[in-house]
């Protein structure tokens, strides 16, 4: 019996194989996995999150006639995030609806919900953007003098110095390096083959701890993917683009909303619409974010080979 071909299949098929296909190539969506969430209570508009400062070490002993040590003061700051309210609508017309092949009330929803958050991983990443301890490529000091690419011995550094700097590692004792894909690739072809160096996710001991998007683990960095994160265009030496890797720690960046992601539907006659010809599709949510602890996370940044 004939394989069924491509040519043997009705236009309208292919198309719907074609649409289905584009709708799982998509960004992976990683930043709200590195960011704690907080929660704005009912009647307030602003969210904010305590930090504090450890304690120096003391050397000092007590005496022994009972006498308590002097009182010492507890560094307390705060970092406050006020959220946005965003929203996007799509109108189908009942035209539209009953002439289309596909199901086309169905894909703007998915079309809605992947754009939702998309954009609350755009605002993690924003947040993120300039902040943490920075450190560049090859022997660059600043993002303008930057030429090389990443190396795998970069990883260790930066892992190396958030470790000086006391920030909280995520499960499996590591921390979360998110990065564009242009920049994991070249890291793992110069550290592919190293001993101990680049390890890919089939060879985790522990796969179900897995975050989304995640492509392997280099030193003490567990690497994740994402065409989300930062990109200065030309902004290196020679106008080369300059990416950053976030090396995330625990409470590096926070965010809060209002509300979550709502979404909504409308069909029927009003004043806008008197012949309800139309349907509308929709989301809103109020949401904002904030880079919290510079010593909690690192940026790296870099060239890479663009393919």
């Amino acid at each position: 019996m004939a394989a069924t071909t491509q040519s043997t299949v009705t236009a309208v098929v292919t198309a719907q194989v074609r649409s289905q296909i584009l709708m799982n190539l998509r960004a992976n969506l990683v930043y709200a996995q590195v960011a704690t969430k907080g929660t704005i209570d009912k009647g307030h508009s602003t969210l904010i999150f305590p930090q504090y400062t450890d304690l120096g070490e003391s050397a000092t002993t007590l005496a022994d006639d009972g006498a308590n040590p002097t009182a010492e003061a507890m560094a307390l700051t705060t970092t406050t995030v006020t959220p946005s309210e965003i929203g996007r609508v799509i109108q189908i017309t009942r035209r539209a609806r009953a002439v289309a092949p596909h199901d086309l009330a169905r894909i703007a929803a998915d079309l809605l919900a992947f754009d939702a958050k998309r954009r609350v991983d755009t605002i993690i990443a924003d947040a993120a953007k300039a902040g943490g301890t920075a450190r560049y490529s090859g022997t660059a000091t600043t993002r303008a003098t930057v030429t090389a690419n990443a190396a795998s011995a970069d990883f260790r550094k930066m892992n190396t110095k958030l470790r000086s700097l006391n920030a909280m590692p995520f499960e499996m004792n590591a921390w979360l390096a998110i990065t564009d894909p242009f920049v994991s690739g070249d890291v793992q072809a110069e550290s592919g083959g190293v001993g101990g160096s680049w390890q890919d996710t089939n060879r985790y001991t522990t796969p179900e701890q897995m975050k989304a998007g995640e492509v392997g683990k280099l030193f003490g960095s567990r690497v994740l993917e994402s065409t989300q994160s930062p990109l200065f265009a030309a902004a290196g030496s020679g106008s080369v683009d300059v990416y950053s890797i976030h090396f995330f720690g625990r409470e590096a960046v926070g965010y809060g909303s209002i509300e979550d992601i709502v979404t909504t539907f409308v069909s029927g006659a009003d004043k806008a619409d008197v012949l309800d010809r139309s349907i509308y599709l929709g989301y809103r949510l109020d949401t904002g974010a904030s880079a919290l602890n510079a010593n909690n996370f690192g940026r790296f940044e870099t060239a890479a080979t663009s393919l």
